[in-house]
């Protein structure tokens, strides 16, 4: 069957607009349906230039697929061979025109000299290359580079008119409904899994890069102060923390700070560590008073890593004594092996750690080394207690090209108070009221283009007032220091985002985040000025469609390490097992799927009246011919009546004995076999209701 009138003609012309070149498009469009109108009969000659016609033209196809390949090579000669494939093929589709029919056998003589002559019978497998070439070109649209939104309805309306052109006219208002249905879930799908591309594309960068990227630098970070564009984020998940009850709204968890300012960088002054003293499971460190090993008993029957071995800061609300320590756990992944951990402010102890050495830096930083890739480990902390008193010497800092600015700040918002956390606070409310959150770095890119300088902090700080959180932690530290309160620049993850499938913390890649700390009344405090809906923010730009068909994985792939990590082997036995069941289960569940069919392939042939059924269906087309059986005559004697009288009349048929009466008779014989014979095998009921349902189309022999 070919295509309808226009179709191909369509086909081209949408083709041409995709790529930029609608004049051919229309053009070679025209030519063909001109051809359609214009051509003369079938004849013999246009046959026999089938031969020549379809070599010449894989020939083309072949030699421009090659010279693509070296001119431009891979990927890109595939796109652009495709594209203009439709052009090279179009003389086949033109020659069926000519042609009474196409088929396989005359294919395959073309290409090749040894094929068997094809059978002159009805039965033929007939090639069409009007559809063919319609979907082709089709195909090739989707690769032009002019391809707007129209593309997608055009490709719609031209599929839904060849679908609809087969259909009877009484059925062609219901199809027409599945063809407006399909299209829009088609629509839906491309959205989702475009969506879905870049959401792994954006994963596997990531993945990558946390591969190849070097451990984290403690001593040095280079801020996007001054950078152009717009920040790229990940919604990759990086760690779960989970944190005991009452559970707090949210969690900072410092990676680094660091002291000095140097032109968009932030640097650490001071590189001294001393190493974390190790608590063995079954000991304690000489010393310790026995209200810190009550403090810490959580982690009895674990190794430790004592960070702070200083008593807990007095909380004057608590009479009681020292404070309460709080507990989290952290669950992420160290590439490498080493790296820093991300802990709250005032973390006096970490255990569950397989750590070959834990260092304590100078600005309370810990970085670990030879650990494994994924690690989960108890973190016992006190946010009123961290210790470490501030150097002045860099504390105080401020560069000097900001130093005017930042005077004039703090004289005319009237920042510096009568105490210290008066001041915090004032400096707090200054970035509440007068500024806001933005992912946008600098100037716009254009505008730097043209000779303009990117944004320095002193325009954050005077003119837009617009930053993401490093400018909002950078500005405050400097801020507090020209007001007399040591401070220092603190880079880490905001675990904000809570899980209650997970009963934890989700931290992502996104929610990595910049504040200051301030020395206020004997004591390191956070400041955090960003803009409280940053995370919000940021999540409108980062989430997909696909969002939360990721995290669901990456809570299994979590589950599955926990169950490996779990204390004294149990775990690794029990995902050991988990996995062997997996394993024996999959190939136990096809064997139970493969018998079940069997079973019921067993149970629809042995039915008694599977074979009448397919019978009944046999006779009804036979007496559609007006062959009907008489009442009385059995089976048998109908159908050899029908194979010895050769009798006349069918259309098309020529002859006193057409073929479908010896089948008939061949199939009335199998039909007695298996209806009435007890002991038939099973495999000949399957043959006979393969031969009745492929009847009179197909007749093949059946086993005496």
């Amino acid at each position: 069957m070919k295509a309808p009138a226009g179709l191909v003609g369509a086909a081209l012309g949408l083709w041409g607009f995709s790529i930029g070149l609608p004049w051919l498009g229309v053009a070679a469009g025209l030519a063909f349906e001109a051809l359609r109108w214009a051509a003369p009969a079938p004849s013999p000659r246009a046959a026999a230039g089938l031969k020549l016609l379809l070599r010449a033209c894989v020939l083309l196809a072949l030699a421009s697929l090659a010279g693509l390949v070296v001119v431009q090579g891979a990927p890109q000669a595939l796109y652009s061979w495709l594209r203009w494939l439709p052009l090279m093929l179009l003389p086949l589709p033109a020659l069926q025109l000519l042609v009474e029919r196409l088929t396989v056998q005359g294919l395959l003589r073309a290409l090749r000299r040894d094929v068997v002559p094809e059978e002159d019978t009805e039965h033929v497998r007939q090639v069409d290359f009007t559809h063919a070439h319609a979907a082709l070109t089709l195909a090739a649209a989707g690769t032009g580079a002019a391809a707007a939104a129209w593309l997608y309805p055009g490709l719609v309306l031209i599929v839904g008119w060849a679908l609809l052109a087969r259909q009877p006219r009484g059925r062609r208002a219901l199809a027409g409904i599945m063809v407006a249905v399909a299209a829009l879930v088609g629509h839906a799908a491309h959205l989702g899994i475009s969506a879905l591309q870049g959401q792994v594309e954006d994963l596997s960068t990531d993945l990558i890069a946390d591969w190849l990227a070097p451990p984290p630098d403690p001593f040095r970070e280079r801020t996007r102060i001054g950078d152009l564009g717009k920040i790229k984020l990940s919604d990759r998940i990086v760690m779960r923390v989970v944190a005991a009850q009452p559970r707090p709204d949210a969690l900072l968890l410092r990676e680094a700070a660091f002291e000095r300012y140097r032109g968009g960088e932030w640097q650490s002054a001071r590189r001294a560590a001393r190493p974390a003293t190790r608590i063995p499971a079954t000991g304690g460190v000489q010393g310790a008073s026995a209200g810190q090993r009550a403090s810490e008993g959580r982690e009895a029957g674990q190794d430790r890593w004592l960070l702070d071995d200083g008593p807990a800061h007095a909380d004057t609300s608590h009479p009681a004594g020292p404070s309460r320590l709080s507990h989290l756990t952290v669950r992420r992944s160290l590439p490498g092996g080493e790296g820093l951990l991300p802990l709250p402010l005032g973390t006096r102890s970490v255990a569950s750690l397989p750590a070959q050495a834990v260092e304590v830096l100078a600005t309370g930083a810990v970085r670990v080394h030879g650990t494994p890739r994924f690690i989960a480990v108890e973190v016992a902390y006190d946010p009123s207690a961290e210790a470490g008193a501030p150097d002045p010497a860099v504390d105080l800092e401020v560069p000097p090209l900001l130093a005017s600015t930042l005077a004039r700040i703090v004289e005319e918002e009237r920042l510096r108070q009568g105490g210290d956390a008066a001041t915090v606070e004032a400096v707090r409310g200054f970035f509440a009221a007068k500024f806001a959150y933005s992912l946008e770095l600098g100037k716009a890119l254009g505008e730097a283009r043209r000779g303009e300088r990117a944004r320095t902090l002193a325009d954050f700080l005077l003119r837009d007032r617009k930053g993401h959180c490093e400018y909002f932690a950078t500005a405050t530290a400097l801020l507090l220091r020209q007001a007399g309160i040591p401070a220092r620049y603190v880079g880490g993850y905001s675990a904000q985002e809570y899980s209650a499938r997970e009963q934890a913390f989700v931290v992502r890649a996104r929610h990595a985040h910049a504040w200051a700390q301030a020395w206020v009344d004997g004591r390191w405090v956070n400041v955090d000025t960003t803009p409280s809906r940053w995370a919000e923010f940021e999540d409108q730009a980062a989430s997909g469609a696909f969002s939360p068909v990721l995290d669901y994985l990456s809570w299994l792939v979590e589950r599955a390490l926990q169950a490996w990590q779990a204390p004294a082997g149990n775990g690794a036995l029990a995902f050991a097992a988990a996995l062997l069941g997996v394993l024996l289960a999959v190939p136990a569940l096809r064997l139970a799927l493969r018998r079940l069919r069997a079973r019921r392939r067993h149970v629809e042939v042995n039915r008694p009246d599977a074979i009448a059924q397919a019978w009944a269906r046999v006779e009804r087309s036979v007496a559609e011919k007006g062959h009907a059986r008489q009442p009385g005559e059995t089976v048998r004697a109908w159908a050899r009546r029908l194979g010895e009288t050769g009798e006349t009349g069918e259309t098309g048929e020529t002859g006193d004995r057409p073929a479908w009466r010896a089948s008939l008779r061949d199939l009335a014989e199998a039909y007695y076999r298996v209806r009435f014979d007890p002991a038939a095998p099973e495999d000949q009921r399957r043959d006979f209701l393969g031969a009745a349902r492929r009847w009179p189309t197909a007749s093949p022999a059946l086993d005496e």
